[in-house]
């Protein structure tokens, strides 16, 4: 237990010691100063949402750097794949944005998705968020 205490400290102190996140929930773009929309940890399924956070990068991250973005979402079809992921430029000295966007429909699932962001296979970040399918308008 003594070990499992240790580990979860060295975790989040990895997790804290490299910025913090200043915004979180459902962004108009993917650019750096794109604007919050909604700021929510309950994301509607819905194509071209895009959600994830904000965060400020430590000082002494004084040069860009590659960044793994790691994103844990329920079984998409047709593969049932359950983890996506690409490589992100940190902005030094300015807030970064790190999002998903809905763009096909088989991405649409319902339920925890998490937004990791890593340097060398160490989390710096972590984001949880719920997707939650919305009701169809109906019409009078």
């Amino acid at each position: 237990m003594h070990r499992l205490t240790i580990a979860l400290f060295l975790l989040l102190s990895a997790l804290s010691a490299n910025g913090e996140v200043v915004e979180k929930g459902l962004f108009a773009s993917d650019n750096h100063d794109a604007a919050l929309l909604l700021a929510s940890e309950r994301i509607p399924a819905r194509l071209g949402n895009l959600f994830g956070f904000r965060f400020l990068p430590d000082p002494d991250w004084d040069s860009a750097r590659p960044l793994q973005v790691v994103v844990q979402h329920p079984p998409m079809p047709p593969l049932g794949h359950e983890a996506s992921g690409w490589v992100q430029y940190l902005q030094p000295g300015q807030p970064n944005t790190v999002v998903w966007e809905f763009e096909f429909e088989e991405e649409l699932q319902p339920g925890e998705w998490v937004i990791f962001l890593m340097q060398d296979d160490v989390p710096l970040f972590m984001e949880r968020f719920e997707v939650i399918l919305l009701p169809e308008a109906q019409f009078l």
